[in-house]
Parts: C-alpha cells; structure tokens; sequence
C-alpha cells in the first residue's frame, strides 16, 4: 500500500522531470556561421528524409524534428535578397505572403526584434487552412502554430521557422522563444 501511495505521489514529478529533460536545448552549428539551439529530444533529419517530407526551393541548412514528427524547426536561405534597411518592407512582404498561405491567420506578435546585436522581422502567429469539402464528407482543416524569424545579412535572408499542431501551442511557445532567442551568427 505504501508503495503505491509514493508511485502516486511520485509520477507527476517524474513526467515533469522526463518533459524538462525533452524540452532542455543543444546547440548546433550550421553552415553560414550559423548556430542554433534545438530541443536534446529533437533529432536532425538527414539530406533524404528533407527531400522527402518538403519541396523547397532551397535545401534548408538544417532541419529538426520531434520525436513524434509533430514539431519541426528548420533554418533556411530564402530566394528573396533584401537590404538590411529595407526590412520594413520586407516584414510587410513576409505578413502578405502569410496570407495567402492561410485562411485564418492569428498573430501573437509581429515586429522587428533585435537578438544577438542583429535585427530579425518575427512573426508569431496561429495559421489555419479549411478542410476540403467533398461530395461524401468534410475533411478536418489544419491549425497550425508557427513562429517565423526573417534574417537579412548581406543581401541573403534566412528563415528560421518552427511549426507544430495549434493544440501543443502551450506547450512549446515558451521553449521555442528560448530557442529563437538563442540563434547567433557570425558577424
């Protein structure tokens, strides 16, 4: 009975300790002088798997996964070359472009923010696509919670975007602040 009772008493300790431990961020270095903090459970998908699971334009610098395949945070050069100074207009560029990608958009915070002693547009917001209606059914939309970071240095752009399911939004809003936060690159 005793033993029971510290089993009881004990569990939510010890699956706080095992979420902590999840959520505690490594650093790596990218290519571009680029250094970034993810998740210690978090792994890097190799080049295939990129190919696989994305079509882009340009393949990303890194990209890490959760285990479950639910989150992902990846580091890209973008196609677009802006200017240092023409960051404001290269944040209402990004905001317009999030709008045709989602029906619905939500921002939590959208600015310029310095990290680091360099300038970053932020957009943090929640996204969300309408199912397809078919003749039989209505397929389930998607809600997204995704937390965008623009680069620009020496006319290249980086995007440093974490994505996960709407619903685990409080669960990964504080961590992916650290981790956003903690991005530093060669000056």
């Amino acid at each position: 009975m005793k033993l029971y009772f510290l089993v009881f008493i004990l569990l939510p300790f010890t699956a706080l300790a095992q979420e902590t431990s999840e959520k505690e961020l490594v650093r790596h270095k990218l290519d571009d002088g680029i250094t970034v903090m993810a998740p210690k459970s978090f792994y890097q998908m190799d080049e295939a798997e990129v190919r696989l699971r994305f079509t882009m334009a340009r393949m990303p610098l890194g990209v890490f996964s959760s285990p479950d395949r639910l989150s992902e945070f990846s580091i890209t050069p973008a196609t677009a070359r802006w200017a240092e100074r023409d960051l404001e207009m290269a944040m209402s560029f990004y905001r317009a472009s999030i709008f045709e990608l989602y029906e619905k958009v939500t921002f939590f915070q959208e600015e310029i923010k310095e990290i680091d002693g360099r300038k970053y547009i932020v957009f943090e917001f929640e996204g969300r696509i309408s199912g397809e209606r078919t003749a039989m059914r209505q397929e389930p939309g998607v809600a997204k919670y995704i937390y965008l970071q623009y680069l620009v240095r020496d006319y290249r752009t980086y995007v440093f975007n974490f994505t996960a399911p709407l619903r685990l939004k409080d669960q990964w809003q504080p961590t992916v602040g650290e981790m956003m936060g903690s991005i530093k690159v060669k000056k």
